[in-house]
């Protein structure tokens, strides 16, 4: 029974792991304390699509989405802002999509008020030109300096 247990441990782990490699997207996050916003970087693996958070839901691809749980001390000022995005055809889902390549910076202003960290996450999904992965949901915390 105890090997069964083993193998059954392993096998979840090397299926984790396998999903966790195909990530494709490392996230970054600090507070800029000088303009009181919240920055994410994402890094994106070559000749992959992360999806801007403008596309409309409709159009196919699931766009990037941020969530903040309400949290004393912690006002949101705005919607999250991003890089301006590569507008163009997706072959994936036929229809004219915004996206990013290699990098992107995401930017909330924030009210903040005797707070350590904050604790969020992002839900988003990858494309190539063959292929898409299915959405994602990834927790990232930023600290205040």
């Amino acid at each position: 029974m105890q090997k069964i247990t083993i193998f059954f441990s392993l096998l979840l782990s090397l299926f984790c792991f396998r999903l966790s490699a195909q990530n494709h997207v490392k996230w970054e996050t600090h507070f800029d304390a000088a303009t009181s916003e919240i920055v994410v970087n994402a890094k994106i693996d070559a000749k992959w699509h992360l999806y801007s958070t403008d596309n409309a839901e409709n159009l196919g691809p699931v766009p990037t989405y941020f969530a903040f749980p309400k949290q004393k001390g912690l006002k949101l000022q705005g919607k999250i802002k991003e890089q301006k995005p590569i507008m163009a055809f997706d072959p994936n889902f036929g229809a004219t999509v915004g996206y990013h390549e290699n990098w992107v910076e995401f930017r909330q202003k924030v009210k903040i008020k005797k707070i350590k960290s904050i604790d969020f996450t992002v839900s988003y999904m990858v494309c190539d030109d063959a292929q898409c992965l299915p959405p994602i949901e990834v927790p990232l915390q930023v600290k205040m300096n």
